[in-house]
């Protein structure tokens, strides 16, 4: 299943009309497949899945908050939140990924 994302004024929607925060103008399709399988491959499952506190205590369960999902990675990504392993595992994520990822919660989560 794919969905279609606008890329505009540094926000992207989703045809369901939950919003994310993006870069660049354009558009771009995101795929809850492609989100689940990086979900699955990346490591998230094995905290974020996990019991609350069982891994780290600041370790969050996911929601399907995709526009705070997603600043929250780009964050991690750019430095500007601390957490030595979120700091590297969203280094390896691109753009496309981090909305894969969005949809996927989205899906999840509604």
């Amino acid at each position: 299943m794919w969905l279609r994302v606008v890329k505009a004024a540094g926000f992207v929607s989703l045809l369901s009309g939950a919003a994310l925060t993006a870069g660049q103008s354009g558009s771009v399709n995101v795929d809850p497949v492609a989100g689940a399988s990086l979900y699955m491959t990346r490591g998230c499952v094995g905290c974020h899945e996990a019991p609350a506190g069982r891994i780290d205590r600041s370790v969050v369960q996911l929601s399907g908050d995709v526009g705070r999902f997603q600043a929250a990675l780009l964050e991690y990504r750019a430095g500007g939140r601390d957490h030595a392993v979120m700091n590297q595992v969203a280094r390896g994520l691109n753009d496309d990924d981090i909305g894969h990822l969005a949809a996927y919660l989205s899906a999840k989560h509604n």
